[in-house]
């Protein structure tokens, strides 16, 4: 049986790309490059993309795992004929216990909190939150204004379910060891594992909001500010410093 053939039998023909469309899946938000993956396969669950994961490990493939490919670093750009494994389709809400959710790896990042209780929200917020997907907010660890307060993605991540590269699969969604393991996955970009499913701390909502503006006529003056939000004991839930030239953009 070719390889063609084995991953048809796992995820269906509809859901291998192949010929022209594969360019579709060669470039992400860093549109300066654009590679060309070999083959792009779209799993529908987990046990999909974990037998896609081990078919091509068999053959020796080189293999890009990715999500919705926003990445301004160019993480899930093939550059050498790789095949792209898209979870983009595992983007489900497995559960909720309390202020933890358990979800797949391609769900976007704002349908976490628009899914979540009303009182309850997911608190990173990257500038691609609309869009991006977990497993890729995951790898990256990426920020977002609300880093202030709550912290980068590391600090909302409570465990993982991975593939690792030798295709043995890594439960670590309720880890009870000394030491974190899931750690070491969290802006990996990928190169240690592909994440599966994760379980994530949603933050209890503000009872009340208040946005401020202000203008300074120097950096130096608008600098000065924000270390004096801080000295005096107020943590923002966001803040962002823009200088002239951004916001004339």
């Amino acid at each position: 049986m070719s390889l063609a053939d084995e991953l048809e039998s796992i995820v269906g023909k509809k859901w291998i790309v192949r010929g022209e469309e594969v360019s579709l899946f060669g470039v992400d938000g860093f549109t300066a490059f654009r590679g060309e993956p070999s083959a792009v396969v779209l799993p529908g669950n987990e046990d999909e993309a974990v037998a896609v994961i081990k078919t091509l490990i068999k053959n020796k493939k080189k293999i890009i795992i990715r999500g919705s490919g926003t990445s301004l670093s160019g993480g899930s750009t093939p550059v050498d004929g790789e095949i792209v494994v898209s979870l983009s389709r595992l983007n489900k809400i497995e559960e909720y216990h309390g202020n933890e959710v358990i979800v797949g790896p391609g769900i976007a990042n704002i349908m976490v909190s628009k899914n979540a209780p009303s009182y309850l929200f997911y608190a990173p917020d990257p500038a691609s939150y609309s869009v991006s997907s977990i497993g890729g907010n995951i790898s990256h660890d990426s920020g977002g204004i609300h880093v202030v307060k709550y912290g980068p993605t590391f600090n909302s991540v409570l465990g993982l379910k991975v593939i690792l590269p030798n295709g043995e699969v890594e439960d670590l969604l309720f880890h009870e060891t000394a030491m974190n393991p899931v750690s070491i996955f969290i802006g990996a970009e990928g190169t240690l594992g592909g994440i599966l499913k994760a379980r994530l701390k949603l933050f209890p909502k503000p009872e009340s909001r208040v946005s401020l503006v202000a203008t300074f006529d120097s950096l130096r003056n608008a600098g000065k500010a924000v270390v004096e939000i801080f000295k005096r004991g107020v943590v923002p839930s966001a803040l962002e410093m823009m200088d002239r030239n951004i916001i004339l953009r």
